[in-house]
């Protein structure tokens, strides 16, 4: 049974007009949730800004050795050995990709006795680079170091303290950056200076770096619902409220104009309608009169297919429908029920009991 027939039984310019109307509201509705998806609000980052202090070391081989010839620069070398590189220089450099001020707060060297069991620090002395013997500020961001002369003095605080103490030389440089961002950022950078043995030393550096960010909140629309077509994003939801709309316009206008061009009269849509849907109850067949009986039958005409079918299905009989009469009957307990399709001749019948 199609959706056609069921539409048929409905032609009227009223119930058309009244479902057009529906039909323009839900589609005025989805155009709203179109054009308005559900959004989120994230946070993103607008600008980001890096800024750095790295360290560099290196000293000039003083003599010839089997490692080095006289003259050759050891830059940030894994190892240094006094009697060749008995000068060390410690250059610090800031960075930022922009434009900056950056200026040295204090420049300070630590020396540390520090427990190599519990890494307590037993003994420390803090001074600034000016203040040592073995230390001069060539500038305010390089340091030259005398290593012989400070593992001399690291002999002398060595010999006072436990043999299970590791003595390391930290310097501290601090700068202060202003950018054009109005940021003011502090990094202090700590290389440690150790000595290995007696002969040798090593500096241990990391570069420091810290971030600053700007950011806005945006809002987008929801992934999950929302698509873009032609550059523009659309609620999903929107979309399928107006592919309904739009199916129940279609139905309206038919509703509407269908009957215009339709031959048939109401009754024969219905009868059409109602044979398709109780097809199953429909049994094909031919009456044969019997005059003994057809004087006791009590005849009852009804109005529709469908009543016919509901008293089939009340009394639990078939339909019988007569083709060449077109005439749906039952017959039950001494009663017989029959049904004319429309636009039958009532009297086009050779039996007399209909």
């Amino acid at each position: 049974m199609s959706v056609k027939h069921r539409l048929d039984l409905h032609f009227s310019k009223r119930k058309g007009t009244a479902i057009l109307i529906a039909s323009i509201f839900i589609i005025l509705i989805g155009l709203f949730i179109m054009l308005n998806p559900p959004t989120y609000v994230t946070t993103e980052t607008i600008d980001q800004r890096v800024y750095s202090i790295d360290v560099n070391h290196q000293s000039t081989t003083v003599k010839n050795s089997r490692l080095y010839n006289e003259g050759y620069i050891v830059s940030n070398g894994p190892q240094y050995f006094m009697d060749i590189h008995p000068e060390l220089i410690m250059r610090f450099s800031e960075d930022y990709e922009g434009n900056y001020t950056a200026n040295i707060l204090h420049t300070n060297s630590t020396i540390k006795a520090i427990s190599t069991r519990g890494k307590k620090v037993i003994w420390s002395e803090q001074k600034r680079i000016q203040d040592t013997t073995w230390a001069e500020n060539i500038d305010e961001s390089t340091v030259k170091i005398n290593t012989i002369k400070l593992s001399n003095e690291i002999n002398e605080i060595n010999n006072e303290i436990p043999n299970s103490a590791d003595i390391t030389v930290e310097f501290e440089y601090t700068y202060e950056f202003t950018t054009e961002k109005d940021d003011l950022v502090t990094l202090t950078s700590s290389p440690t200076l150790r000595f290995n043995s007696r002969s040798s030393y090593e500096i241990d550096s990391e570069q420091v770096t810290t971030t600053r960010k700007t950011t806005e909140d945006i809002t987008k629309p929801q992934p999950s619902q929302s698509t873009t077509i032609l550059g523009n994003t659309l609620g999903i939801y929107g979309l399928v409220i107006i592919s309904v709309g739009l199916v129940i316009s279609l139905v309206g206008i038919y509703i509407l104009y269908g009957g215009i061009y339709s031959t048939r009269t109401y009754n024969e849509r219905l009868y059409t309608y109602h044979q398709a849907k109780y097809d199953e109850w429909i049994t094909y067949g031919r009456p044969m009169a019997d005059p003994e009986y057809e004087s006791v039958w009590e005849k009852l005409k009804v109005d529709t297919l469908e009543g016919l079918v509901d008293v089939a299905i009340d009394t639990d009989k078939r339909v019988i429908y007569s083709k060449d009469m077109s005439r749906f009957y039952i017959f039950s307990d001494g009663t017989l029920y029959t049904y004319l399709p429309p636009n039958t001749d009532e009297d086009a019948s050779q039996y007399g009991f209909f």
